[in-house]
């Protein structure tokens, strides 16, 4: 017999921290520019925690803090330099009453994500119900935390969002066939006006273990109707060694900015592309794979192709860790450019890590300057 009963519940508290950096080195031949150097530095960092089954109850509590360190991000126009800045952002922080029977209704109280309106986030309420362990709908409404165009998340109070989905996920997916269907209807509003409503759509069918389609879709009708983000993406196995994959992306600018590289310059523009990849698993574990990548600006019709060749070892030195190596060449938007690049990475439970390299010879079109990143 427990003395002090309370005491003696015990809550399911799960947590993640992942760490990042991005490093890229530039040096030029002289400093006509008035330095040689054009480093770029980025660091991340995000700490995750659920607190779920509260005092043996249905409630759990939610936890997602991000921070962003950006070394060379503000110009200082009296010292002709790029200043640090720190974005520090919360992503969750809210109370949810969780369904665990097969139909129910449930709810989720404070700063939270919407993945079944696309990624949307609310400082606001969201109420759910559940029916036959497949059908999930429901509604949400709050204040709008994400800008357009913005990473981070932040208190405002003249904008507004609200939305109603459904969703349909199988109850028990096998590791061969799966099907799960999300549609929503979201509106977004500042100042009394509505500035944006769209319908998002995400499919995922697959119908053997490396066989599968995915759909996904973000169609605008206010202020005007077009397609803001659209991809489809198709994987095949033609044999148990040889496979291929072929996707086709469309997105305006705003879309843009989400796939821009950290390195690019160039404004955001409505943007096209369309890849094909095809692999082949050699018995010894190795996997060889050759990718081709086309995509074109519509603004100023500027395209760039990317060919490259992949090996792949998944345990080049034991179960745990896989390695990578990448030779290709890309005719960029404003340079052809020849790479190499090198992947490490090792995974258990609790830890996964992974360190990425790239090594090019820049060539820019037309001032005829050549790089070394």
């Amino acid at each position: 017999m427990a003395l002090y009963p309370d005491l003696s519940r015990a809550d399911k508290i799960s947590g993640r921290a992942e760490a990042g950096a991005f490093v890229a080195t530039e040096r030029f031949a002289d400093k006509t520019g008035g330095s040689d150097k054009n480093d770029f530095a980025l660091a991340t960092f995000r700490f995750s925690y659920t607190d779920a089954d509260i005092r043996d109850s249905d409630y759990e509590l939610n936890t997602d803090i991000r921070d962003k360190y950006d070394f060379f991000d503000k110009l200082n126009r009296e010292k002709y330099t790029l200043d640090a800045s720190n974005v520090f952002s919360l992503h969750q922080l809210n109370v949810r009453k969780v369904v665990k029977k097969e139909s129910g209704v449930g709810f989720t109280a404070g700063r939270q994500p919407v993945p079944e309106a696309g990624g949307a986030y609310t400082d606001g309420f969201l109420l759910h119900a559940k029916s036959a362990a497949t059908l999930d709908y429901g509604a949400f409404g709050g204040l709008d935390p994400k800008s357009p165009g913005q990473a981070h998340l932040e208190f405002d109070s003249k904008s507004q969002i609200y939305g109603a989905f459904l969703s349909y996920t199988p109850h028990q997916p096998s590791w061969d066939k799966s099907f799960s269907l999300m549609h929503s209807i979201v509106t977004q509003t500042g100042d009394g006006k509505v500035n944006r409503r769209y319908l998002f759509h995400n499919m995922n069918y697959q119908w053997a273990r490396n066989d599968r389609l995915l759909t996904f879709l973000f169609l605008d009708t206010v202020p005007r109707t077009y397609v803001q983000v659209g991809s489809v993406l198709l994987q095949k196995s033609f044999t148990e060694r040889f496979d291929g994959r072929l996707s086709v992306l469309g997105v305006d600018s705003l879309g843009y900015i989400r796939i821009q590289g950290l390195r690019e310059q160039l404004p955001p523009a409505p943007y096209k592309q369309g890849a094909v990849r095809l692999g082949y698993r050699f018995a010894s574990g190795l996997r060889l794979s050759g990718a081709f990548l086309y995509g074109k600006r519509q603004v100023d019709q500027l395209d760039k192709k990317d060919y490259s060749l992949t090996l792949t070892s998944l345990d080049a030195f034991g179960a745990r860790w896989d390695t990578q190596w990448t030779a290709g060449h890309r005719d960029g938007f404003t340079s052809k450019e020849n790479y190499l690049g090198a992947r490490l990475g090792y995974y258990s439970r609790l830890w996964e890590i992974y360190l990425d390299a790239e090594d090019s010879i820049e060539k820019y079109q037309n001032t005829g300057i050549t790089r070394h990143p």
